[in-house]
């Protein structure tokens, strides 16, 4: 009985030690999974400030991209347009006056503020909700470029191309901005589910250990119960 008392304490002895190990894995799983949930959850939890600069996207790219492309960029278009009265905010209507201005007096052409205003609204309508205000800035940046430009005009046509092409290149950067955050709130969940998973397994273990604890100690109390028991001396004796 003596042998086979210590074989049993070894194999528990090493089950604990198994259950420990298995144990502080878990813990660690369950730290990471948290840590690389942290940015999904600030996102989630944070003010909402979506920031998008439309890198890329100014007068001298747009000029450079089409001199490349064998495109020029020059003329002298006229023509007229018709007044359509449109609501729009502060800078997408300072950039519709620069750009009428720079038509009136770079290109010869007489457009009306608030036709154009239209058009410039109708181009930020097609740039995703939470980013139209940054847009609205860069677009009035663009139009203060070119109203501030010393070389040889564009010619109005170019003009409207380069409204396409700067909307094109802001929404682009904003489709892949929020893409990430989409592939991030993935990730995040995912994390938290590992995360969540190895907690779970954590707690198991701890519980089959406190199982074990309490068994050796249920052990030890009755190896001590029996040998204070009348006669248990003497029986000993005689073995």
């Amino acid at each position: 009985m003596g042998f086979l008392s210590r074989l049993e304490n070894f194999y528990l002895n090493v089950l604990r030690v198994l259950i420990l190990v298995a144990a502080t894995l878990a813990l660690i799983v369950v730290g990471l999974g948290v840590a690389r949930s942290v940015p999904m959850l600030s996102a989630a939890l944070g003010p909402k400030q979506p920031v998008i600069e439309a890198s890329g996207a100014t007068l001298g790219d747009f000029v450079a991209e089409r001199n490349a492309q064998g495109r020029p960029v020059g003329g002298d278009e006229q023509g007229q347009e018709e007044p359509t009265p449109v609501a729009a905010p502060q800078n997408i209507y300072n950039a519709a006056v620069l750009l009428q201005g720079y038509a009136k007096n770079r290109v010869g052409v007489e457009l009306a503020t608030d036709k154009l205003t239209a058009v410039l609204v109708e181009k930020r309508d097609s740039i995703p909700t939470a980013y139209q205000e940054r847009y609205g800035d860069s677009l009035n940046a663009l139009a203060n470029q070119l109203s501030e430009s010393t070389g040889r005009p564009l010619s109005w046509d170019n003009v409207g191309a380069l409204l396409d092409w700067h909307a094109a290149k802001f929404k682009a950067q904003a489709d892949e901005i929020e893409n990430k955050k989409a592939v991030d709130r993935v990730e995040g969940l995912q994390s938290l589910l590992v995360a969540g998973g190895a907690l779970a397994i954590f707690l198991l273990i701890v519980f089959c250990f406190l199982v074990v604890k309490i068994e050796r100690n249920l052990r030890l109390v009755r190896t001590v119960a029996v040998d204070t028991l009348p006669g248990a001396a003497a029986a000993s004796q005689r073995t």
